[in-house]
């Protein structure tokens, strides 16, 4: 319920846990650094078992949809590579 969501905001903020996105651009970040870009395969998975070619598949398709808000699309954008589309 409520509490459970504001014990898990706390637990963000104080570092505790890694918000999910923040988990995702990590991730995507040091796919960057190890491939020199963004271009991130739809099934690929980290090397700790993070479905990140899922994450990003799962970004553009917001995107085309309208559903990414402005401050994820400029994180995304940020990265070298970034394509809106797979191909």
């Amino acid at each position: 319920g409520a509490r459970a969501m504001s014990l898990y905001q706390d637990a963000i903020r104080l570092g505790l846990i890694e918000a999910p996105w923040a988990k995702g651009l990590r991730h995507l970040k040091d796919y960057v650094a190890q491939h020199n870009n963004a271009r991130v395969p739809v099934r690929y998975v980290s090397p700790d078992g993070f479905r990140l070619g899922g994450l990003v598949s799962r970004c553009r398709q917001d995107y085309r949809k309208g559903k990414l808000s402005p401050e994820r699309v400029q994180d995304l954008q940020q990265f070298p590579g970034w394509a809106w589309s797979a191909r």
